[in-house]
Formats: structure tokens, sequence, C-alpha cells
């Protein structure tokens, strides 16, 4: 059995912390280290992971100065020991058998990644650990080999039936992440910066349907708070993505897709910057300008978005009174 590195970032969880390290020693797949990585928690973070690493030695406890979730992963990397690398999140929720299955899946099938189905979860902890209990349904595994069919699978949303930019539903190969790190100046969407830069080097990726991660939803999440800056680097690292991606396949689903992502990142950065009043007369400019651009892409979303792009482009004094008062 193959040692499976385990890199948890933590950042004051005191409130959901045990509940997700629980469902780590839960797991079917016994030969794992997990690496509990406290980027500098002020609450007793720390402490609960200090308990878990003195009754379990395969956590292992390790503190460093605050520098954000990237910068954590990246540590992370260049302390890793197993041939396997997973990543989850410090509130999430495991089944006990997700590695087993996903490390089963990744060597049956010769793949570099493999990856599992996951449940946005909105419901109490406890109510999650008594279904984690359950026999699991019934569920396939795709094989994805070409290059546009994995880069598809990676920027659909809301399908719950590919890849995904996320990482804390695969299991790597330690192999293909020896020259690939966590961008540390963006903090939204790293996960999907670091996906698509990756996978263009992996050949073979292998998903199951089967629901193996709980993705736990609470008023802390990093996705539900953060500042003008946050948002409008993710902006930035969207079109980057554009960039990227563009240049590396030919394929007009999948750029209209991330295109359309870049549209709603910019959206929300500038909706952010109005409401904190710290934007300045080129900043305007500049996401009237991109928004416009990428406009024809907002039927893919509902008639509220598509009336701030209309009124951010043509109307922009009315949607700063809008964004202000809605």
């Amino acid at each position: 059995m193959k040692l499976l590195s385990i890199i948890i970032p933590v950042y004051n969880s005191e409130k959901y912390l045990r509940n997700c390290l629980n469902s780590v020693v839960a797991q079917t797949y016994s030969q794992w280290e997990c690496l509990l990585i406290d980027d500098g928690s002020t609450d007793h973070s720390s402490e609960i992971c200090k308990s878990y690493s003195e009754r379990d030695s395969r956590f292992k406890y390790l503190r460093k100065k605050n520098g954000g979730v990237a910068d954590t992963r990246n540590y992370g990397l260049e302390r890793v020991q197993g041939e396997y690398v997973s990543f989850v999140d410090n509130d999430d929720m495991l089944h006990p058998m997700i590695y087993q299955y996903l490390i089963d899946i990744l060597e049956s099938t010769n793949s570099e990644v493999s990856c599992c189905n996951y449940i946005k979860d909105f419901r109490a902890y406890d109510e999650v650990a008594k279904e984690l209990l359950k026999p699991l349904s019934s569920g396939g595994a795709e094989v994805l080999t070409n290059r546009e069919d994995i880069y598809y699978s990676i920027v659909k949303e809301n399908q719950n039936n590919g890849i995904e930019g996320f990482i804390w539903n695969k299991v790597y190969r330690k192999s293909i992440l020896d020259d690939v790190r966590f961008n540390q100046d963006i903090a939204l969407v790293d996960d999907a910066d670091f996906s698509l830069r990756l996978f263009c080097k992996v050949q073979r990726v292998v998903y199951t349907d089967k629901v193996f991660y709980h993705w736990m939803q609470h008023e802390t999440n990093q996705t539900t708070t953060g500042s003008y800056v946050k948002y409008a680097n993710a902006a930035g690292a969207y079109e980057d993505m554009v960039r990227y991606v563009s240049e590396t396949i030919d394929n007009d689903n999948t750029l209209s897709i991330l295109k359309s992502q870049s549209l709603i990142w910019n959206i929300n950065a500038c909706e952010r910057g109005v409401r904190e009043q710290c934007l300045s007369k080129q900043d305007k400019l500049y996401y009237k300008a991109i928004i416009e651009k990428y406009a024809k892409y907002g039927k893919y979303y509902n008639k509220k978005v598509r009336l701030k792009i209309f009124m951010i482009v043509h109307m922009f004094g009315l949607y700063e009174v809008y964004a202000h008062f809605k």
C-alpha cells in the first residue's frame, strides 16, 4: 500500500475542524500522512491540530506565518512524502471510502489524476456525519484522454459530472505536481488557475460520479466573503486563464464557458469596487470595456445579471446607484 499525503491548510477553523479531521481518521485507506498546516491561526485551531497529532502519528502538525491558502498549499507540497497527494479544506467532510476508491481507479486505469463527485452541503455537520455511515449509491468511472475533453470537463460548472476546477475532489500522482504550484497572488480562484495549468501536462484522468466529498456551506466560507482586491485579482486571473487556454487548445465550447466565467467575476469585482467606493476613473473604464467585450456571454445567466451588464456598459452612473442600494 503506497503512501498518500493529505494537505489541509488550517486557519481559524476551531468550529469545524474536528468534524473534518474525524472524517480523515475514518478512512478505509490507512496508509496516509495528513499535513495540518496552521497558517498563523489565532483561535484554538492550533491546539486541536496538536491533539490529533499526539493521538495519531499520521497527522503532522506544522505552523507557519500567515500567508493565505495558496501559500499554505505550496508549503505543504514542498513537504509531502507520499506517492499520491490530495487536498482537503479544513471545514469539509470526506466519505470514509474516498481515498480507497480514488486510488483504486487511479491505478486500475493507469491515470495520473482521479476525481470524484461532490455535494455542496448546507446541512448540519452531525447530520452529514450520520449520512457518511450509509452505503454509497452506485456509480461508474470514465477515463478522459483527449485534451479538449479534459479542459471542457474542468471549466463547466454546476454539472456535478466532470473534473471541474476544484482540487479537493481529486487524488494526484505526486510526480505530476513537482513543477506546478499555486499562484499566491490570487485568493478566490487559485484552485481553478492551478488546475488549468496542471492539466496541460496530464494525459489521462479518471472520474467517478460517486459522491465522496461534502463541501460544507456556512457563513465563513471564503467565497462568501472578501474585499474588492480579492475579487479584482480573481477577475484578472480569469483573464489570464482565457489567454492560457486559448493558446493551449482550440475549442469554442470550452472557451465560451471560460469567458462567461470571466464575465461574472468581473461583474462581481466591479460591484464590490462600487460598494467600497474604491474604483478610479480608469478602473471604471476598464470594467466597462471588459464587460462589454464579454457581454454576449450574458446569455448563460439570468435577467438580473443581464441587467447589470447593460447598466455597466451603457449607464455606469445608474449602475453605481443600483449597486449601492440593492
